[in-house]
């Protein structure tokens, strides 16, 4: 069985700018007032306690604001990265196992997924803060269950080892039992992992994304392959294709729709 190559340095940094950053953040933040209570978990039928009163390091410098400078900020956060090694070579093949390389894809490893999570763990926000309990909470409890199923801390596993762990944590109640926060942790790294990897450039050429053209002159419209597209798909929510307004606002016949939105916090 052919271990991961882990550990190293990635042959460039991950390409995740401040406003994907901050659509990640929000995104999480509904996520994380979803997990489940702290109560004290007790070792049964093969499972490893879950470390609850482990020290988890505090950060408390400033965050960007309400309305970060992108242009000063740059492409990683305007705080001191407190993520260790060990939990970047762990995260790296954690991350290898969920989104393994393919020929047309890296490996999230290779395109610097450790510096993506040294600067989200490094975040004084609240939803960053829980990821940075989840990591140094859970990677302790995967080396005890690794040494439970195997006599070995997590990263010494063989790739069929280090998965069956993670299948362990896949599979198992997020709602109770002595696996819900490994369950949660193993949810709440796969779609980190997964946004922050789809964000990079050779994540959207691995999706087949296509970026905005710039076009000289009229704009031509949607191909006819385009609007086939379109009506099937509006078919398909029971719509009227035949009844779509047409053309430029006002509409008759159609209510006024007003745009609101929350002011940012």
């Amino acid at each position: 069985m052919v271990e991961l190559a882990i550990g190293f340095m990635p042959e460039r940094r991950i390409k995740l700018s401040r406003r994907r950053m901050i659509q990640l953040a929000v995104a999480m933040s509904a996520m994380s007032a979803c997990s489940p209570s702290t109560e004290t978990e007790t070792a049964k039928d093969g499972i490893a306690p879950w470390p609850h009163d482990l020290h988890v390091p505090t950060v408390k410098h400033p965050g960007y604001g309400t309305f970060p400078d992108y242009f000063e900020i740059g492409e990683t956060g305007p705080w001191p990265k407190i993520l260790s090694e060990q939990h970047k070579r762990q995260l790296e093949k954690f991350a290898d196992l969920i989104l393994p390389a393919t020929e047309s894809a890296p490996a999230p490893s290779v395109i610097g997924i450790a510096d993506f999570f040294d600067d989200w763990t490094s975040a004084p926000y609240p939803w960053m803060t829980d990821t940075r309990k989840t990591v140094h909470q859970g990677f302790i409890w995967m080396d005890k269950q690794a040494d439970l199923m195997f006599g070995k801390n997590w990263l010494e596993l063989s790739e069929a080892q280090a998965s069956e762990v993670l299948i362990l944590m896949r599979d198992a109640s997020r709602d109770e039992g002595p696996l819900s926060r490994p369950a949660w942790m193993y949810k709440n790294l796969r779609e980190l992992i997964i946004g922050a990897y789809y964000t990079t450039e050779e994540g959207e050429q691995d999706l087949g994304h296509i970026h905005a053209q710039p076009i000289t002159g009229d704009y031509p419209g949607p191909t006819g392959e385009a609007l086939n597209h379109i009506r099937d798909l509006i078919i398909s929510l029971d719509l009227d294709w035949d009844n779509l307004p047409i053309g430029s606002p006002p509409y008759e016949n159609y209510a006024s729709y007003a745009f609101t939105a929350d002011e940012p916090k």
